[in-house]
């Protein structure tokens, strides 16, 4: 019964769904220790339900294969379990904030300082974990996402963390890119490769955003503060391009002397 529960819950979540309601494209703004404000998309629960269900999947598997191993409750046996019993942690902590499930449902662990999370913000997700998920069967968890700003369970809250959609935009490799310049591309800012790939993202995110919502003057403000900061930073004027074209030729720079 709680199945078909958790399976009702994913279907009205669904982005895909037409009346999906409370995390419909649910979104935060976060700014980042180089004083960026990005928004992302926050999982919807039913793709954190999904996740976890996958992540059971694995635990189910671990379990069965253990027990035929050992066939009996001993010393090892039991410090099998114990792993087992940290499962969500040492993935969050040595995975960059996700276990298997979260990696092939593209969503992660952030938290809202915009700095990678703790192992203190992990341990407190995972311990909480118990109130949450294990001994209610999921049922506190799911009524603090349903009913919380920032679609958090009691883990988060306490972590100050948040589980966030990773986008297309956000995986996209920048040697995908490439392809698509001309082999002969004038180089204007050498210096751009002082940055590194995440900070690239970045900026190409931030064009992303401009393009579909160009008049929007918060994402405007930010493409300006983005292309002062680059400005600044290697030392240059901007005197030829406007600012999203800048950005633009920034990130083709990058690529082509990077690649």
């Amino acid at each position: 019964m709680l199945i078909f529960f958790y399976l009702l819950i994913f279907i009205l979540d669904s982005p895909n769904t037409s009346n999906g309601w409370v995390h419909f494209l649910k979104t935060i703004n976060i700014v980042t220790s180089h004083n960026i404000t990005i928004e992302y998309e926050l999982a919807s629960l039913g793709v954190r339900f999904v996740a976890g269900f996958i992540d059971l999947i694995i635990i189910a598997v671990y379990y069965l294969i253990v027990v035929w191993l050992f066939e009996r409750i001993d010393t090892l046996l039991i410090i099998f379990f114990a792993l087992i019993s940290f499962y969500h942690f040492f993935f969050e902590l040595y995975n960059g904030g996700q276990s298997p499930g979260k990696l092939l449902m593209k969503i992660k662990v952030v938290t809202l300082r915009g700095t990678a999370p703790t192992a203190f913000d992990y341990f407190l997700r995972w311990i909480f974990r118990l109130v949450d998920i294990t001994f209610t069967l999921s049922s506190v968890g799911i009524l603090s996402i349903l009913t919380s700003q920032r679609s958090q369970r009691i883990g988060d809250i306490l972590a100050n963390t948040v589980v966030i959609q990773l986008s297309n935009s956000s995986t996209y490799l920048l040697s995908d890119i490439r392809a698509s310049l001309n082999q002969e591309h004038e180089i204007s800012f050498p210096a751009i490769v002082r940055y590194n790939d995440q900070e690239m993202l970045l900026v190409k995110q931030i064009i992303q955003r401009y393009r579909q919502q160009p008049d929007n003057p918060n994402i405007r403000e930010l493409a300006e503060k983005m292309e002062s900061k680059i400005c600044d930073q290697l030392d240059t004027r901007n005197d030829k391009y406007s600012t999203i074209s800048f950005l633009e030729k920034t990130l083709q720079d990058y690529i082509v002397l990077t690649r």
